[in-house]
């Protein structure tokens, strides 16, 4: 066994089942969900100027990639979640959103930073506090059940 911890935990992870690494995953995607949140709820200029550079050329390739991959692990994940049916209705619409984006992201990204600019900070928040909540309502679904005693 290597001697270094990170190296340690390659052999770990290597070590893990296909089904618990779907689990870690998801569970980064929540966490990835809750810090977008946040930072929507802290400093939303910060998160529309995020949004905004999203949309030059070839960030809007990379987040439709992530966008379809995200939407396939919480896929993936919703058969031995807790609350499946959420889960496969949030990963559909996460990846349909993934898929979607070449083609239609940046017109709906700019009538979202539009409507966002004509209302204000509040509505920047609404959807930051959406996102604090889909990355609870996630982690809670693809934590492990608790064990009865």
């Amino acid at each position: 066994m290597p001697r270094h911890p990170a190296v340690a935990y390659l052999f770990l992870v290597r070590r893990m089942s296909p089904s618990r690494v779907t689990v870690v995953l998801a569970l980064c995607i929540s966490l990835l969900l809750l810090v977008q949140g946040l930072i929507g709820l802290a400093a939303p200029d910060v998160f529309a100027g995020v949004v905004r550079f999203m949309q030059t050329s070839p960030a809007i390739y990379a987040a439709a990639a992530v966008r379809a991959a995200i939407g396939i692990v919480l896929l993936q994940a919703a058969s031995t979640s807790r609350l499946p049916i959420f889960l496969r209705i949030l990963g559909g619409f996460v990846l349909l959103g993934g898929l979607l984006t070449p083609f239609v992201g940046r017109q709906f990204a700019e009538v979202i930073l539009d409507w966002w600019s004509s209302h204000g900070s509040a509505l920047v928040r609404l959807f930051a506090a959406v996102s604090l909540a889909l990355g609870l309502v996630t982690a809670y679904a693809v934590a492990p059940k608790p064990r009865n005693p």
